[in-house]
């Protein structure tokens, strides 16, 4: 009677995330999260797996655009801060521009370096943007004159 009265005391001021149906309900959601990972695989969306290559790529882009600048700064202005002779900057130049093309036909339409679909085939945005006549980024699309205004 003693004993029964304790387990009884001690359940009621037990935590209520310490309790046997709340562990029974996280196994429950945990076993449902590890079947739906199972029936629905993330490489049968193309999308999702098409993710990491094409931020690999954009990356990618912008430092072969950054290495381009700076050996184009190197050939023409010839100071020797890159210690590299004009043959080795002007090989490392055309090696960068080659790998700058190549990965952006990659981000662009697929189907090399690991990138699946380009976003000529998966964003309508992408595709106004960089082949519509006028101005779509702007709110007036249809007007041709496309220049900005600057201070000169």
């Amino acid at each position: 009677e003693t004993k029964h009265s304790i387990q009884v005391s001690l359940r009621g001021r037990q935590a209520w995330f310490s309790r046997r149906p709340v562990y029974a309900i996280a196994l429950a959601a945990l076993l449902a999260l590890c079947l739906g990972s199972v029936l629905f695989p993330a490489r049968a969306v193309p999308e999702i797996t098409n993710l990491g290559p094409t931020t690999n790529q954009a990356g990618r882009r912008r430092y072969l655009t950054r290495a381009c600048v700076h050996f184009s700064r190197e050939l023409v202005l010839d100071d020797g801060f890159s210690r590299m002779t004009k043959a080795e900057l002007h090989g490392a130049l055309q090696w960068h521009l080659t790998e700058l093309r190549r990965s952006n036909a990659a981000v662009r339409q697929g189907n090399m370096l690991g990138v699946t679909i380009g976003a000529d085939w998966r964003n309508e945005r992408h595709n106004a943007i960089m082949y519509d006549a006028g101005c779509p980024w702007r709110e007036e699309a249809a007007s041709a004159d496309c220049k900005l205004d600057a201070i000169p």
